[in-house]
């Protein structure tokens, strides 16, 4: 029996002894969020949300450092990061604990940055049998994949140049059905959505805002968008000025997609010194004429 299997056969240095590393190791990790990466061990390991030795859920065991030599997508070197929480990840083919999910602080500089997190050698196996192998503690790993698409200025969509009906005055209340509701109350339709207001109502007040926003008002409409009425006040008593107000706000109005011809005009009002009136004079492509009066104080 000295020789036999009981002693150096298959059952001593074979594969039921031998061949036993008895050392948890960290085989790989890999971005699963802007903001989070997934390590993968070679067996689930222990988990107790107490703060033991042990416990894997501790974020002090654990490092993500970026390195300093690779660039992202945006041509930044990797931002620093650090680790708010460790989660179990039930995924599948894998044992529960085996899989874990550290969250960053920040998100990470998109691919193809790389980072390394390293695991504690503290951390052990379930059953706390076997620690994590020292070769294996540092995984390297790249930021999530982004695509940046640089912003692009196109021709508004049909339902872009719709907007939602908010009747400032009564006969626009009356027009939009809705004479019984307070003025500047945004209406519903009959099905009880918000209604649209549509035709000539809507380029009225799509060509009111061109004239009090401030250029640039808007970011997503460009630096040239807006009349900026505001801003004039006392300057209407240059007659310079005036003119430049009324050719900016004549050349603002043509832009809007419906407008085929636009006039510009200021008043003086006789009754009332120091007030003016922006006449705004509209022709549509399909036919139709729209009149603005907005009244300026330049007091």
């Amino acid at each position: 029996m000295g020789d036999g299997a009981w002693g150096t056969g298959s059952w001593g240095a074979g594969p039921w002894g031998g061949l036993t590393t008895g050392l948890l190791q960290l085989l790989s990790a890999v971005a699963s969020r802007e903001n989070a990466v997934q390590l993968v061990f070679s067996e689930a390991v222990y988990f107790s949300q107490l703060g033991d030795a042990a416990d894997a859920s501790q974020k002090k065991f654990y490092a993500v450092v970026p390195d300093p030599a690779s660039l992202g997508s945006d041509g930044e070197a990797p931002r620093a990061v650090g680790v708010v929480a460790v989660a179990v990840v039930d995924a599948s083919g894998f044992m529960t604990g085996q899989v874990l999910e550290l969250t960053l602080d920040r998100p990470m500089t998109p691919s193809p940055s790389l980072y390394a997190v390293t695991a504690s050698p503290l951390i052990t196996s379930a059953d706390g049998g076997d620690s994590v192998d020292p070769g294996t503690t540092t995984q390297q790993f790249t930021g999530c994949h982004k695509q940046i698409a640089l912003p692009t200025m196109g021709a508004p969509s049909p339902r872009a140049t719709r907007d939602f009906a908010n009747p400032q005055t009564l006969s626009a209340a009356v027009a939009a059905g809705n004479a019984l509701a307070d003025l500047g109350v945004v209406a519903v339709d009959d099905s009880g959505d918000y209604a649209f207001e549509d035709g000539l109502t809507a380029l009225k007040k799509r060509i009111l805002r061109r004239i009090m926003t401030t250029p640039g008002g808007f970011a997503h409409l460009g630096a040239a968008y807006g009349v900026g009425l505001l801003g004039y006040g006392k300057r209407l008593a240059s007659a310079s000025a005036r003119q430049q107000l009324a050719v900016l706000t004549e050349s603002q109005v043509r832009q809007e997609p419906e407008v085929q011809a636009a006039s510009a005009t200021l008043q003086q009002d006789l009754r009332r010194p120091g007030l003016f009136r922006l006449i705004v004079l509209v022709r549509t492509r399909a036919g139709q004429s729209a009149k603005l009066d907005v009244p300026i104080s330049a007091s």
